[in-house]
Parts: C-alpha cells; sequence; structure tokens
C-alpha cells in the first residue's frame, strides 16, 4: 500500500501584541509596500505614455533595485520580498483589468493609487509561528495576543493596521497531517 502525504493549506488570523520598535518596523513595511505599489503604478504608466506598452514585471523588479540605489535607500530597511510582493499584486491588478476588458473575467476597473488608511497591508515571507509568537524577518519575534500550537510550516503572512492602529495579520499554513488549532479561522 502507497502511503500518501496530504498537504494543506488554511489562513489565520492573529492579532499580534508588538513592542514599540517591532511596531515601527511594521509600520514601515506597511509604508514600503504602499509606496512601491504606487511607484509601479505610475512608473507603468509613464512608460505607456512613452512607447504605448506597459513595462513587464521583470523590468519593473529591475527598476525596484535602481530606485533603491539612487532615490529610496530606506527600502532597504525592510525586507526585500515586501516591494517584490507589491509589484508582483500590481501585476495582477492589470491582468485582472485586462481580462476584464477583454470580457474574460469578472469586472475590474483600472489599477489604483493606494492612499495611507485602514486597509494598509503588506505581504511578509519565510515568517515562522512559534506557540506564542511569528518570527518575521528584519523585526524579529513578534508576540501573539492568543497562543497558536500547531505542527505547520508558514507559506505567507500579510499584515494589516487598522485605523486605531491595532495590528493584526492573516496567514497561509501549509499544516502537515492532522493538525490541530487554537488559532481562529480566517473567513
Amino acid at each position: 500500500m502507497r502511503s500518501e502525504r496530504r498537504v494543506i493549506q488554511q489562513a489565520y488570523r492573529f492579532e499580534l501584541d508588538p513592542n514599540r520598535a517591532q511596531f515601527v518596523l511594521l509600520a514601515k513595511s506597511v509604508g514600503a509596500s504602499r509606496y512601491v505599489y504606487n511607484w509601479g503604478l505610475a512608473e507603468s504608466r509613464r512608460q505607456y505614455e512613452l512607447t504605448g506598452k506597459r513595462p513587464r514585471l521583470g523590468d519593473l523588479k529591475k527598476q525596484l533595485v535602481e530606485l533603491k540605489n539612487t532615490d529610496a535607500p530606506w527600502l532597504y530597511e525592510v525586507s526585500a520580498h515586501i516591494g517584490q510582493s507589491a509589484l508582483k499584486d500590481l501585476n495582477h491588478a492589470f491582468e485582472r483589468f485586462f481580462k476584464s476588458v477583454k470580457g474574460e473575467g469578472a469586472k475590474a476597473g483600472y489599477p489604483r493609487f493606494k492612499k495611507k488608511g485602514g486597509r494598509d497591508s503588506a505581504r511578509i515571507y519565510e515568517v515562522t509561528l512559534e506557540e506564542r509568537h511569528l518570527r518575521i524577518p528584519n523585526i524579529g519575534r513578534v508576540r501573539l495576543k492568543e497562543a497558536c500550537r500547531s505542527a505547520a510550516s508558514r507559506v505567507a503572512y500579510s499584515r494589516r493596521r487598522s485605523p486605531a492602529g491595532l495590528t493584526a495579520g492573516s496567514s497561509r499554513l501549509r499544516l502537515n497531517g492532522n493538525v490541530r488549532s487554537c488559532c481562529r479561522k480566517h473567513r
């Protein structure tokens, strides 16, 4: 009999309890994500007006490295994945828009600039889950407001800040086998 190993992905929402230094780094991560997304959208518009073509994702990523070296060296203070994922999100927004125009997908508008506010978010990769903490690159161990016991490996983590300043995160976990968890399931 052949044994199969199942891999299940589920999303969970966590409320974080960061100290002041971690809160500042998380806020910088969110700000960097918004900045790169808006820069990518402005650069896409500018290049479309000049050439009649939107730049490819790979071209924007190369230009992002140049931007970090010249105009925005502060982007090195946050994880490199944040800028990359912001450009991927922008590319996905353009793809949805063009599919909508062709009538192939759900109706979607042209990508808009992101504003600072209650729906701020950033996607962070290579995060590990411990019982009462998340270990986040460039930030360290951030305490969770509730314990979460699970034998899971982290796939991705998104961080969101509410208007009141509370920090919450949703997380996709890759669960190995039969896992019981006390975390609230994200809906």
